[in-house]
């Protein structure tokens, strides 16, 4: 990397930090930040801190993409070595969001992480996909609004993605799900049951549909 480069990129992430710590400080958050010296960020990163705890790791070669937003209510990001969020991506944690090593999310992909969203090394998770740990369950009440129901009940099941998996672009993956190592899941798929390894899955809902050598 040119020394320019290296330059612009050890600006935006001590602007990065600066910025996270006093906003830490005006939402009374408790943030602990672990940050490589080599981890990127992308211009136009937007990261918001809503009270609680939130913890935010940055291993090696890790990047947060540009224009990347991200919502943290008391929650952990945890990005190992050579991972990525790319460009647009919206993600919301309460939870723990955590990316091994060598993988991540492509361009505008939707995160809702409420209690746990895991993602194995090497997997690559195509754009425009949604990952889910989570749905809201309403009651139609006269007291009844989307965001605002008093008798709303949030349920929240983990999700795990194995090591060496590829998500096809639009995919939709809900809580609860496992999707085994090195499976392949098709475009614009609905994952509503676990995928075991070594399996193809399309459809809507997904379903099996070969094993993989």
């Amino acid at each position: 990397m040119p020394r320019y480069a290296r330059l612009v990129q050890a600006w935006r992430r001590s602007w990065f930090i600066l910025r996270l710590r006093l906003q830490a400080l005006r939402t009374r958050t408790r943030l602990e930040l672990d940050l490589a010296k080599n981890c990127r960020v992308g211009k136009g990163l937007k990261v918001l801190l809503q009270g609680g705890h939130c913890k935010i790791t940055m291993r090696e070669k890790s990047h947060l993409g540009e224009r990347v937003h991200i919502e943290l209510r008391g929650g952990e990001l945890y990005m190992g070595p050579r991972t990525e969020i790319r460009a647009e991506t919206v993600a919301h944690i309460s939870g723990r969001l955590h990316l091994e090593e060598a993988c991540g999310f492509s361009i505008r992909c939707v995160i809702h992480c409420g209690s746990s969203i895991e993602v194995g090394k090497y997997t690559v998770i195509g754009e425009y996909a949604s990952v889910m740990d989570g749905e809201h369950v309403h009651t139609q009440t006269d007291e009844y609004w989307f965001y605002g129901d008093p008798q709303a009940e949030n349920i929240l099941k983990p999700v795990k993605i194995g090591k060496g998996a590829y998500i096809g672009a639009k995919t939709t993956i809900a809580m609860g799900v496992d999707i085994g190592d090195y499976c392949r899941i098709g475009a614009n798929s609905l994952v509503l049951r676990s995928i075991e390894p070594h399996r193809l899955a399309v459809g809507v809902p997904a379903r099996p549909i070969m094993k993989l050598e």
